[in-house]
């Protein structure tokens, strides 16, 4: 199962200025549903000793300053979550893995580099 469901709130900012609301929203989305997809995979997965469950997070478990800091909070959450699932569900033979993505411009064209390059 691939828990990729999530959401980003506003540009980067204080944390003077985030509100509760915000940390709350982000929390419950990005949080909790991989939390909950986890856990009914994992109903799935158990009996018959079996599966995989992949979740991304993000480079900003990492690395500050890539975020919000409501974001940051959920997405360390994420690679907690994962770090724990992998512990229990291993004992199933059920994979937990956390993939945390960072862009890159670089300011080349990915079909013009294929040709130039390739």
């Amino acid at each position: 199962m691939y828990n990729n469901a999530g959401v980003m709130d506003r540009s980067l900012g204080s944390i003077l200025d985030t509100k509760k609301s915000d940390l709350d929203w982000m929390l419950k989305v990005n949080l909790g549903g991989a939390f909950f997809g986890a856990k009914h995979a994992a109903r799935v997965m158990v009996p018959p000793r079996n599966g995989c469950i992949l979740f991304t997070a993000s480079a900003c478990t990492a690395l500050g300053g890539l975020s919000t800091h409501s974001y940051a909070a959920a997405k360390c959450g994420i690679w907690g979550l994962a770090r724990n699932l992998a512990s229990e569900l291993g004992q199933y033979s059920i994979r937990v893995n956390c993939v945390s993505p960072y862009g890159l411009v670089t300011g080349i064209t990915p079909i013009t580099d294929a040709f130039i390059y390739g």
